[in-house]
């Protein structure tokens, strides 16, 4: 009896360390910079994007490893992403220095972008921003 209480203890203490460790990990990481490559992304890599531009507006993405609402912002290179719309009638370009995507609607309509993460190990290797140009 005493045993498995000194065990639930222990497991409660551990658990209570660990949680500190993640958090100054995590802490540490926004303050140096805050983000991580897209290779050490083990999830999928979602994006926060202007979803309507106008004709000749210029929209952007950033993109979080998870969820927005608590994901690792992510840091990448020329050498990790690559972007192209499925239509034509937009301009896409990476801005690796701000780690943004940068889009320029030329003609009315809905247009997919699609942003590949070229060293992804692990989970799905592409983002999908799909936006209205008015």
């Amino acid at each position: 009896m005493k045993t498995g209480r000194i065990s639930k203890i222990f497991l409660s203490l551990s658990m209570a360390f660990a949680t500190i460790l993640l958090f100054n990990a995590v802490s540490a990481n926004a303050e140096s910079g805050g983000g991580i490559e897209p290779s050490a992304c083990s999830t999928f890599i979602s994006a926060v994007f202007d979803e309507a531009v106008e004709v000749g507006g210029v929209g952007q993405a950033k993109f979080y490893c998870g969820p927005v609402s608590d994901g690792i912002p992510i840091d990448f290179s020329a050498d990790d992403i690559y972007v192209a719309p499925v239509d034509p009638t937009v301009d896409v370009y990476a801005d690796p220095d701000n780690n943004t995507v940068y889009y320029k609607g030329l003609y009315k309509g809905w247009i997919e972008i699609i942003v590949s993460w070229l060293d992804k190990p692990q989970g799905p290797h592409s983002t999908f921003l799909w936006l209205e140009v008015k």
